[in-house]
């Protein structure tokens, strides 16, 4: 998709913000200073999360429990699933050898954001990204 996106967002035709989410490793990674340049990216439009990816976030036993009640766990078993799982695996992998295990599901964005609306508390990178984004994208608002 980033190609795609790419080019919607140089655009003349379209007025847009772009904002871009790295994951922790990135900092070294050539590819993360491409599509800074690319982009033409000020710094406080770029983030580097405190974990590998996103969805390291959706790694929350009692969100997962609550958003698929088939899964018969207690939620310090489904815990230290979760944690062992993270020294071999990716977090997307973890999250579909589970759901499978339960026949939860296929693991896509519609099940992840399930998993998202169980969450008690959003982490607090994610707030204050959303929280920078509101701030810059208020002299795009056509209101």
């Amino acid at each position: 998709h980033y190609y795609a996106n790419t080019r919607v967002a140089k655009s003349k035709f379209v007025q847009t913000l772009i904002f871009a989410i790295f994951g922790q490793q990135s900092e070294s990674n050539p590819v993360r200073e491409k599509v800074i340049a690319q982009l033409g990216l000020p710094e406080e439009q770029t983030a580097t999360l405190d974990v590998p990816e996103l969805t390291n976030y959706l790694l929350d036993a009692r969100a997962i429990l609550r958003a698929f009640p088939a899964i018969s766990l207690s939620e310090s078993e489904l815990k230290e699933r979760l944690d062992s799982g993270l020294t071999e695996s990716t977090p997307r992998k973890i999250l579909r050898d589970l759901l499978a295990d339960f026949k939860a599901g296929e693991f896509d964005s519609r099940l992840a954001a399930r998993i998202a609306e169980g969450m008690e508390t959003i982490p607090q990178f994610i707030t204050q990204f959303f929280e920078s984004v509101d701030a810059r994208s208020k002299p795009f608002w056509k209101i």
